[in-house]
């Protein structure tokens, strides 16, 4: 059973929620972290989202698209958008020269592993969040920072009852707002439009919304 509270827009985003809110506990997400995240999509702002609610201290998030950045920001005002161009040394001075406490890779991009570990504080955990296209699946890691650092390294999929039941009553009680990456509803007589918004990466999410009467 739904919480009354959650409308159907909103339970249609539970299950991907439920796998981010997965992955951070799975990271020991902790209140006072600082965190960087990479990749503004649906995925990436779900994990911000979440991350403010458990009381990280700071929430920085990178993308490639600075129009997405500035979208995120827009869905998340407590955010830090951080552009690529020299990204190192804008989390350390954003850290005070200490690297993040919490990385975690929300982009199906396997350079964005690769240089996660450089943006790292001392003790460090990095979630890999998602996997990585069959023909780019291996990457080269620095395992001397991983070494010395004394870094954590976390992968995930999936979620677990519990969590999804944990994830439905978070949104329902307002302190995680999924309604916000609603881009637009259709009904299923533009679904063509829908799928097509979707494939091209219009908007966050396109939901499709069923008439009752059905």
């Amino acid at each position: 059973m739904l919480p009354d509270e959650l409308s159907y827009e909103e339970a249609a985003l539970i299950e991907p929620f439920s796998c981010v809110f997965n992955g951070q506990e799975i990271a020991g997400n902790k209140p006072g972290d600082t965190v960087l995240i990479i990749g503004s999509g649906p995925i990436g702002i779900m994990h911000a989202m979440l991350a403010l609610a458990r009381g990280a201290s700071k929430v920085m998030m990178n993308d490639l698209s600075e129009a997405r950045l500035e979208d995120a920001k827009e869905i998340i005002p407590d955010l830090v958008p951080l552009t690529s161009d020299g990204l190192q040394e804008k989390v350390f001075a954003e850290t005070n020269g200490q690297g993040v406490d919490l990385c975690i890779i929300a982009a199906p991009a396997p350079q964005a592993q690769e240089a996660s570990f450089s943006y790292m504080a001392t003790n460090g955990r990095c979630l890999f969040f998602g996997g990585l296209p069959k023909e780019k699946e291996e990457v080269k890691l620095n395992t001397n920072i991983l070494h010395y650092k004394q870094l954590r390294v976390f992968g995930c999929t999936r979620a677990s009852l519990a969590g999804y039941r944990t994830s439905a009553q978070l949104v329902a009680s307002g302190r995680i707002p999924l309604k916000k990456l609603i881009t637009k509803c259709y009904t299923i007589n533009e679904f063509p439009q829908a799928l097509e918004n979707a494939v091209n990466a219009v908007g966050l999410k396109n939901v499709i919304v069923f008439d009752e009467s059905f």
